[in-house]
């Protein structure tokens, strides 16, 4: 039931149209690799609810590590040029301090290791190109609802990422 609230939480935000066609994460290999957190206008940013104070910084990546449970983010509030595989076997050397999970599918669980914090996000694939705000948000667009715990079929924070490719050698 819980789940079913999330999603239709993060759904109500889209046209009927587009809801038909995003498809929720359905496990952790889908999200394994990095992904970088796409920037909207300040006017733009008007229009992404963001009730949570998570002091995010503008610029992320966040890497999800393929065994389905170790779980990176790199921010800063100047751009991040972030390469893979290089920046992403520095980064895995770091001390495990967070870990996910996709327990069900839609639901993204992030934990912080050491106060067994947990964030459950809506979790689910842009269906199509589009633009925001004179801002590219392309196909499959990793789109991350955070919701509320108190009132989980509201979302209260949105993170819209675009899958890091390798670099070309």
């Amino acid at each position: 039931m819980r789940l079913a609230l999330v999603l239709l939480s993060a759904l109500a935000s889209i046209t009927p149209a587009q809801a038909q066609e995003r498809r929720p994460v359905g496990d952790s290999a889908e999200l394994a690799g990095c992904w970088k957190k796409i920037v909207f206008s300040e006017a733009a940013r008007k229009f992404i609810p963001a009730d949570a104070k998570l002091a995010d910084p503008p610029h992320q990546v966040l890497c999800f590590d393929p065994d389905g449970t170790t779980f990176r983010m790199v921010g800063s509030a100047e751009p991040v040029n972030f390469e893979m595989p290089k920046d992403y076997a520095a980064l895995a050397r770091q001390p495990k301090e967070m870990s996910y999970e996709v327990p069900q599918t839609g639901l993204l669980v992030i934990g912080q290791d050491s106060t067994k914090t947990i964030q459950q996000w809506a979790a689910s694939f842009f269906p199509a190109d589009a633009s925001f705000f004179g801002v590219t948000v392309p196909k499959n667009t990793l789109v991350m609802g955070l919701t509320d715990p108190a009132q989980p079929s509201k979302v209260v924070h949105w993170r819209y990422l675009t899958k890091i490719a390798p670099r070309a050698k």
